[in-house]
């Protein structure tokens, strides 16, 4: 009986402890946090550094040299290693940085600051004439180049810090606000205190405003009172320039007498916006069995627990939504759905492969005032070959596949086709070579297009340049853009890659002409051969002065724009490898990999690079970690898995979260411990990317057609509202007047609550009669109120009998059949009426 007794408990335990094993690991509470760095085998298919053992060796050197206390012999050579970097930088490791990569430039200026006085008085003896004269040459140019080659050789000189603070000025002047900003708080580091004065001060405050950083410029007039005073005083003044205008520095400096602004958004509560009915609905064109197999695969993918997030994201720019597609994008009135032009791809495809959609380069949109750039396939003839497979022809018998010379006695002729590209061999009477008449490829390379955007100009293309030709831009031919670039106004930053090495590019957004680029590391396998890294967006961020740059290659690199040089690395396995192959054709998978539903959702959806304070949060699909570094040097601060986790959602007011297909996870950002971890609410799952609104908050839509307000901060959700036909939502985008859903299979409009009273009221707009009592209609329909909802809607379609308002109207009356009221009887025989 005894015996009986514990085979039985025998038994349940071997049941019992893997599943308690699975439930543990399945929990993020207990997901292990590491602050371990990674071991050089770990990293052998991660991003390659052009680290130079040699001048890391001559570093440690310099600080053994000035540990003795030899200043002499230590800013000599300190002076020989910038000499060395002072048209390429490199990265170094040092020891006395907790092995981190950094740049070589970048750790000798720190030396230089680091220095004590008697060094600093050698150090200005040795190069103060020097930096004076390239000071002298600079102004007299009015070159921003000579004054940041002055600033940057000789970082510690007088002549240094003044070019410094013109520079600063300079980039001002030419809205360049960040990096003004970056160079404004570098002088007031690199210089004496008791030297700054309130003229430095206030270039700081309007270089920190002009950027956005509020927080930084407060701190600022918080640490010089004298320089508050007069701000309020101006402030107070209402000085007026000559047009009766205020001068933007009276404008900047009335800011902080009422208080540093807060981020506005448009969005107050979930409950105000959006209303429950949209207001427009289209398709993205694709066919409606295309649309509903869509709808079935997201559908399928709900009831397995696994959000279907897509990647279609369109942006909104003035008044229209620019939204990618298959062969283009189409350009779309925010206020009324239509379609006003469409821009078609000279490549187009029609087979929704991997390598131009879903979470590929190919499917995103940047926008600036009346001009979007796209990343389209390489096009006119371009056959997507790089620079490293021109010397690698394809033996057949007697034939060379080569790119159109004659080989063996046949010519192959290179041809662009839907699929992509490849080669016609013809032997030397004419004929097609048997057997290999069209031996092809698929096309990898990408190009950057310009475009006119706006009401009149459809789409014409101002420039392109990257591919096989660059024909705007010879300096990137070969190059294949990696992600769509960041815009800084009339600048564009873009990541690409040549000949197995990733560059990061200023182009100037207007011209497309290639103001610099400088080369920040290598791959082994090239990106026609790594489907990981070809279906992955990346595009550089700019934070505090520097632009981070993720690669989609196992690693991130910091640069100086201003001083075009490297700042620091980090570097991370890849999870998965790349094949080493190229891929003949991609799986037409279309329709999943429009709903991103049958792909897997073992990594991250897309790369993403998140700032708080002085951390970095990283996230990438060729990793299962989430990484989170420290914003000046780049050290790993710590590391944890992923785990149920698809995007990071928000990191501020200290926290971090992210949120996958069931749960909702809130991280400390200085520890990586978990601070709270929910659950979506009645088994839902999210369907698309959130909206951030006022206050921190976020709005999320979720998969039983509702949108639910969300404090990261907490994990609370404060509120929720369904779509009045339980239309599953997409990505949310803001507009001035609502919220626009994209989704795979239809965009829709939602207007803002307090848009919709103004325009129905009459206070605003130019509404017709029939068109505001729609509305009117709509906002009851918003509030649960169906026979105010039902007259307004009937009085709009007796007034003006369209289609759209017939079916609102019907809309009305089945939500009154279904609410089991009352008066559920008569909304029927309205039915019945309005079929007849």
């Amino acid at each position: 009986m005894i015996s009986n007794c514990l085979d039985t408990r025998l038994r349940v335990l071997v049941v019992a402890i893997p599943f308690a094993i699975c439930l543990l690991l399945d929990n993020p509470a207990h997901a292990q946090v590491s602050r371990t760095l990674f071991s050089e085998s770990q990293l052998q298919n991660s991003l390659q550094l052009p680290i130079d053992q040699d001048m890391s060796r001559n570093l440690e050197r310099v600080r053994e040299v000035i540990s003795r206390g030899q200043f002499d012999d230590a800013v000599r050579a300190i002076g020989t290693l910038l000499d060395a970097v002072d048209q390429s930088d490199v990265f170094v490791t040092s020891k006395s940085n907790g092995q981190a990569v950094i740049s070589l430039r970048h750790e000798l200026a720190r030396l230089i600051d680091g220095l004590p006085p008697e060094g600093q008085r050698i150090y200005e003896l040795q190069f103060g004439v020097a930096a004076q004269r390239y000071l002298n040459d600079a102004i007299a140019e009015g070159s921003i180049a000579g004054l940041t080659r002055a600033a940057t050789l000789f970082p510690q000189t007088e002549a240094g810090h003044v070019a410094l603070f013109r520079l600063s000025a300079a980039l001002l002047d030419r809205g360049r606000h960040g990096e003004a900003a970056d160079c404004m708080r570098r002088f007031m580091e690199q210089v004496d205190q008791s030297e700054i004065n309130p003229q430095h001060a206030l270039l700081a405050v309007v270089a920190e405003v002009r950027s956005g950083r509020l927080d930084r410029a407060e701190a600022l007039l918080e640490r010089f009172p004298l320089l508050s005073e007069a701000i309020s005083r101006l402030a107070s003044s209402d000085d007026q320039n000559a047009d009766g205008k205020e001068t933007d520095v009276a404008v900047l400096l009335r800011h902080f007498a009422r208080g540093v602004p807060q981020p506005h958004s448009s969005h107050a509560s979930v409950d105000d916006l959006p209303l429950r009915v949209a207001e427009w609905s289209v398709t993205t064109g694709l066919l409606p069995a295309e649309t509903a197999d869509i709808a079935d695969a997201r559908d399928s993918a709900i009831r397995s627990g696994v959000a279907p997030l897509s990647t279609l994201s369109a942006v909104v720019s003035g008044d229209l939504l620019l939204l990618p597609t298959i062969s283009g994008f189409d350009a779309i009135a925010v206020e009324s759905g239509e379609r006003l032009w469409s821009y078609r791809s000279a490549s187009t495809r029609d087979d929704y492969d991997d390598m131009f959609w879903g979470n590929s380069p190919a499917g995103k949109i940047v926008a600036r005032p009346g001009i979007a750039y796209l990343l389209e396939p390489a096009s006119e003839n371009q056959f997507g070959l790089h620079s490293s497979d021109k010397s690698a022809p394809v033996a057949n018998g007697n034939q060379l596949l080569f790119g159109g010379v004659w080989r063996g006695g046949g010519l192959a002729m290179p041809f662009n086709g839907p699929v992509g590209g490849g080669f016609v061999v013809q032997q030397r009477d004419g004929n097609e070579a048997p057997g290999k008449s069209s031996v092809s490829f698929a096309s990898d390379g990408r190009v950057l297009t310009a475009l006119r955007a706006d009401r009149t100009c459809q789409g014409k293309i101002l420039w392109q340049v990257g591919g096989p030709s660059s024909r705007f831009e010879p300096l990137l031919a070969g190059h294949d853009f990696l992600g769509t670039p960041l815009a800084e106004r009339s600048r564009l930053f873009a990541l690409t890659e040549y000949d197995r090495s990733i560059f990061l590019n200023e182009i100037d957004g207007d011209t497309g002409r290639l103001t610099w680029s400088v080369e920040i590391g290598q791959i082994e396998v090239a990106i026609g051969m790594d489907p990981v890294r070809r279906n992955s967006a990346v595009t550089p961020h700019l934070v505090g002065g520097n632009l981070i740059c993720p690669t989609g290659a196992g690693g991130i690199v910091a640069v100086d724009p201003t001083t075009r040089s490297l700042q620091w690395a980090y570097r991370y396995p890849r999870t998965a490898a790349p094949s080493g192959r190229r891929n003949r054709r991609f799986n037409r998978q279309q329709l999943q990999n429009l709903a991103n539903v049958s792909g897997p959702t073992d990594k991250w959806d897309q790369s993403q690079l998140v700032v708080a304070g002085e951390r970095v949060f990283v996230a990438t699909p060729e990793n299962n970690e989430l990484h989170c570094l420290e914003l000046g040097s780049g050290q790993l601060h710590w590391r944890r898995s992923r785990k149920d986790g698809r995007r990071i959602m928000a990191a501020e007011n200290g926290l971090v979260s992210v949120f996958g297909n069931r749960h909702f996870t809130g991280l400390d950002p200085e520890t990586g411990e978990q601070k709270f971890h929910q659950q979506w609410p009645d088994g839902t799952v999210p369907t698309g990317e959130p909206l951030a609104g006022e206050a921190g908050l976020a709005y999320l839509p979720l998969s039983d057609a509702s949108i639910v307000e969300v404090d990261p901060r907490s994990g609370a959700i404060l509120s929720r509202k369904k779509t009045s036909r339980e239309h599953v939502l997409g990505n949310l985008h803001a507009s001035d007047s609502g919220i626009v859903s994209v989704a795979p299979d239809y965009i829709k409009f939602y207007r803002s609550g307090d848009d919709a009273r103004r325009l129905a009221s009459g206070e605003q707009g130019d509404l017709d009669e029939a068109e505001r009592l729609a509305l009117a209609g709509d906002i009851a329909t918003d509030r649960s109120e169906i026979d105010e909802a039902v007259s307004q809607y009937r009085l709009a379609y007796e007034l003006d009998p369209q289609p759209k308002w017939r079916s609102r109207l019907e809309r009305a009356l089945l939500d009154g059949v279904s609410a089991d009221s009352d008066q559920a009887e008569e909304y029927a025989e309205r039915l019945d009426e309005l079929a007849r």
